[in-house]
């Protein structure tokens, strides 16, 4: 599975799950990092919360790639 950090086509920063040319936004979550702690507070597999929040619309990946709205895979909000 992967888990993508961009951001949507709304101009928000977004984490989603990359299947084929689609990204399936995650719903709830904003980051990686969120993304991992809420899993650690819940007890569950990264994987299995992705899975779990992932919506069944989907964003065009080759298109955030393009635009270069595809961000690094772990971000943190401290600019320092």
């Amino acid at each position: 599975m992967n888990i993508v950090q961009y951001i949507n086509e709304k101009g928000k920063r977004a984490v989603a799950v990359a299947a084929g040319d689609g990204l399936h936004p995650l719903k709830g979550v904003t980051s990686t990092v969120a993304l991992a702690t809420r899993a650690l507070k819940e007890g569950k597999k990264l994987a299995s919360l992705a899975k779990e929040l992932s919506s069944e619309r989907a964003e065009n990946y080759e298109a955030a790639l393009k635009e270069k709205r595809v961000l690094a895979p772990v971000t943190h909000d401290d600019p320092a």
